[in-house]
């Protein structure tokens, strides 16, 4: 069956800005969050320029190389990420076929859902409990936490040793969080690269913003997590809020950046730098600025203030 492919992109600008945020995430997050999408995504718009065909190439050959990583199938929480990549890439491209009327995070969030209660099937018949993997990954997170604050003082060491299991807990969360980041971002690369990309296209980050009907997501989500609903409802609930946040944060930095465009460079700079200091009351400030977009619409004020407007709303 072929579908119809959206208008050739033509010109397209080089995007520094996107490409910054795929070296990033190589860094930071798992590769295959990203490389699989973007590989699937590429091979199936018939590709035919030597610019998608490099990324093809470079694509298959990293993605090969990190699945074949011993660490990749000898660690349990390796095998979930390497699972999580597989099926959330799979699905993610049968959703941007099936349903290009749904913006590209409602068919991201739909395709983690999805690989979710797979993975939760995969997990129960392979006879995997949640204490196995709790198991599995403390200790991962708590040498990581030694190693990054070697040299600091004991009771520093000793906090964050609480918080990283407090961080293990949410695992999964992070994993769907990273998962969606990646997608987002192949999405992004993907129109850059392709010749005769799916639709809808991109915008530029400042622009960003989803269904404002998925907040009742959040709010429920919420809810789970503070009523004794039982500790595996609750610990899903607060899995699933590390994703909310991390999309209300996304939301709330769009606006941030919209709010300085007009910024000279040095106060850019500034801000950066003061977010970096103050991080935790930054994200915080970032999700609650995200949730109240949805109902403020602080963009559209910003866009009728410079024009000169006036919005009683």
């Amino acid at each position: 069956m072929s579908f119809p492919a959206a208008p050739e992109t033509v010109g397209r600008r080089p995007a520094l800005g996107t490409a910054f945020l795929l070296l990033a995430f190589v860094v930071l997050a798992p590769p295959l969050f990203l490389l699989g999408p973007l590989l699937l995504l590429l091979l199936v718009s018939r590709p035919r320029s030597g610019r998608e065909w490099l990324w093809i190439v470079l694509a298959a050959l990293a993605t090969t190389r990190l699945t074949l990583m011993p660490e990749a199938i000898e660690s349990l929480p390796n095998r979930i990420i390497l699972a999580a990549a597989a099926t959330t890439s799979g699905i993610f491209l049968v959703l941007s076929i099936l349903l290009r009327s749904w913006s590209v995070t409602s068919r991201a969030l739909l395709a983690i859902v999805i690989s979710a209660v797979a993975l939760i099937g995969w997990a129960r018949s392979a006879g995997i409990s949640i204490g196995d993997l709790d198991a599995a990954i403390l200790p991962d997170v708590v040498n990581g936490v030694k190693v990054l604050l070697r040299g600091s003082p004991a009771e520093d060491v000793d906090a964050a040793t609480i918080v990283a299991g407090q961080m293990a807990r949410v695992f999964a969360g992070m994993t769907a969080l990273q998962a969606l980041a990646g997608m987002l971002l192949a999405w992004a690369w993907y129109h850059r690269v392709a010749t005769r990309p799916f639709p809808p296209p991109t915008g530029s980050f400042r622009s960003y913003r989803f269904n404002d009907h998925l907040v009742w997501g959040a709010i429920v989500t919420l809810a789970l997590a503070v009523i004794p609903v039982g500790a595996s409802f609750s610990r899903a609930a607060q899995n699933g809020l590390v994703v909310w946040a991390g999309l209300y944060a996304a939301r709330g930095l769009a606006i941030g950046a919209t709010v300085a465009a007009p910024w000279p460079l040095a106060g850019k700079l500034l801000l950066v730098a003061f977010a970096a200091l103050t991080f935790p009351v930054a994200i915080i400030t970032l999700i609650t600025v995200g949730v109240a977009d949805t109902w403020l619409d602080f963009r559209s004020r910003i866009r009728t203030a410079d024009s000169g407007g006036f919005n009683a709303n």
